[in-house]
């Protein structure tokens, strides 16, 4: 019987759902985890003998044989794999990517002893403004140590992390003790000994993730454990025994599962899913990709060394929700490209002197099969290197009679990142960024400052601009200005020393609606003036803070990070607080 995916993300859309993070999905390339190569450079550290360490692939089982070589390791123990984890990848894998970016995981609980995951959200949700709350909270269980999760402390608009294995990464500097973190078997029994007492209990330290856990389904993503320990984690984290009555129930993603685990957790309604844990995230990602009522993937095709670059740019887009497909010149041919051209709704090449000096032949077969590609499939061609548009190398040759899009020249990744979402509003497959409402506040003396924003906010073919220049004849200014206020997505106000003398029933409008997060509040600084105390915690262009003035220049480049923000901020839209 083929698995429902419709119901679990429509239970994840929701904020139903809590993953639990295991070490098996911690996939930094085929075959080797991120627990594995742990394990492997602390059994190293130790000099333990290569017929010893053979076998171990976790590193509570390299715990143990150091353990035996030396019971008075234990202290060494928790410090070496503590330098360790300091000096693991601190690039989040792909599958943790895609993980985050499913709409409608509020909170997480992870039982690996890495930050990754809590890299890759705050990939996904970055942290624009210092001064703002934070976008992602981490919370760790170490009930010796006194540290509890309380996710009632956690700002209603932020994601939450909970490391239930402890707190590796002390930031006081302090050798680790005892307890802390995870490291040995005996540190995991012991953890879930207290957490079944304190929840069983009702113990006042845990009641707040108590209600969490038991208001949340859970999905448990490659814990790895063994046998018996699953039954016990599984049974803790419900909360009831097995067999009585749950409203919440939880699945499974384990291909370690043995038969007599997967007939038990079965027998009480819970489902395993035996395949790799990394295969499954992959299964629900294209699931709610297929769910999606318009289609927006793009395919970004680049060499090997412009990977720099494309990363960036596929790392905003996975941000934005937007779809992607990467082919890399040297290991893809043309056959593979062309069944995944026929799910795009842009091709974007990303060509430099390399690339066209390597794979130029390649490139030139590729593109004639976009021509082939029936439908509305768009391109846009990127010229990354400068000094390619004459010579043998020359993009206007590989160009020439084709059908493009549009080309761009030497953009940053923000700016390509903008680009492909401006080509697919256009095309009319982003919902989130069509007839979007932007309102100026301004100074009414300030009108070459409006002149000048309003003619940049032209350029944004995506979004309507108001200013209190288009108040109706006879109509209350005060009334018509804050109703096109509350009425916008985004309010921009033009930052003067004007500004902040005479408009100040509208600046403390904005702040309302800041404060209330319904909306994005954002300044565009003009001129030279004491506005940090007022409205120091918006966010702020030129990114410097520098104001504009009359430079030319500095308008255009604040105008592009200011599109860049707004973009950022509407199709970074999150679900609804938990």
């Amino acid at each position: 019987m083929s698995f429902d995916w419709s119901a679990l993300l429509s239970t994840i859309h929701q904020g139903k759902v809590i993953p639990v993070i295991g070490r098996d999905l911690i996939e930094l390339e085929a075959g080797q985890t991120f627990d594995r190569r742990l394990a492997a450079e602390v059994a190293a550290r130790f000099n333990l003998p290569e017929s010893e360490t053979a076998n171990l692939h976790a590193i509570e089982d390299v715990a143990a044989a150091v353990l035996r070589q030396d019971p008075e390791n234990l202290p060494a123990l928790y410090s070496t794999t503590r330098e360790v984890l300091a000096e693991m990848p601190a690039q989040p894998p792909q599958v943790l990517r895609d993980l985050v970016a499913i709409s409608g995981f509020r909170v997480f609980l992870t039982t690996t002893l890495d930050r990754l995951l809590v890299q890759a959200l705050q990939e996904r949700y970055p942290q624009n403004n210092p001064d703002a709350p934070p976008t992602v909270v981490e919370q760790w269980y170490a009930p010796e140590h006194g540290l509890f999760p309380n996710p009632s402390l956690v700002p209603k608009s932020a994601i939450l992390v909970i490391h239930l294995f402890g707190r590796p990464f002390n930031p006081s500097g302090a050798p680790p003790l005892p307890g802390e973190f995870v490291v040995t078997e005996a540190d995991r029994l012991e953890l879930f000994h207290q957490l079944q007492a304190q929840l069983a209990s009702n113990n006042r330290e845990v009641r707040e993730l108590s209600d969490l856990l038991r208001s949340h389904d859970l999905l448990l993503l490659g814990c790895g454990f063994p046998d018996w320990l699953m039954r016990f984690g599984v049974r803790v984290l419900r909360g009831k025994r097995f067999g009585a009555p749950a409203e919440h129930v939880a699945q499974l993603a384990e291909y370690t599962a043995a038969e007599p685990l997967v007939a038990f957790l079965q027998q009480y309604g819970i489902e395993v899913h035996t395949a790799s844990p990394v295969d499954f995230v992959r299964n629900l990602v294209a699931a709610e990709e297929g769910g999606r009522q318009l289609r927006h993937r793009v395919m970004l095709a680049n060499s090997a060394a412009d990977d720099p670059f494309c990363s960036q740019v596929a790392q905003l887009l996975t941000r934005w929700n937007i779809g992607i497909t990467r082919v890399q010149w040297e290991n893809t041919t043309v056959p593979a490209v062309r069944p995944l051209l026929a799910g795009c709704a842009l091709h974007i090449p990303l060509l430099s002197n390399a690339a066209l000096s390597t794979h130029r032949r390649r490139i030139e077969d590729e593109f004639k099969e976009v021509e082939r590609q029936p439908g509305d499939l768009s391109q846009v061609v990127v010229q990354i290197d400068e000094g390619m548009l004459n010579g043998p190398l020359a993009i206007n040759n590989l160009l020439q009679g084709r059908k493009v899009r549009s080309k761009s020249v030497r953009p940053t990744a923000q700016g390509l990142a903008v680009e492909i979402a401006e080509q697919l509003a256009k095309a009319q497959k982003l919902p989130n960024l069509s007839k979007v409402h932007i309102h100026c506040v301004h100074a009414p003396s300030d009108q070459e400052a409006l002149r000048r924003t309003r003619d940049l906010l032209k350029q944004y073919k995506w979004a309507t601009a108001t200013d209190r220049t288009e108040a109706p004849p006879g109509a209350d200014v005060a009334a018509w200005v804050a109703n096109q206020m509350n009425q916008a997505q985004v309010l921009l106000l033009l930052v003067t020393a004007r500004l902040l003398a005479d408009a100040e029933n509208e600046i403390a409008i904005a702040l309302q609606l800041q404060e209330a997060r319904s909306h994005l509040v954002v300044l565009l600084l003009v001129e030279a003036c004491d506005w940090q105390p007022t409205l120091g915690a918006l966010d702020s262009f030129p990114a410097d803070q520098s104001p504009v003035n009359q430079n030319s220049q500095m308008w255009t480049a604040a105008s592009a990070q200011l599109r860049f923000r707004v973009i950022d901020h509407l199709l970074s839209a999150r679900q609804a607080n938990i």
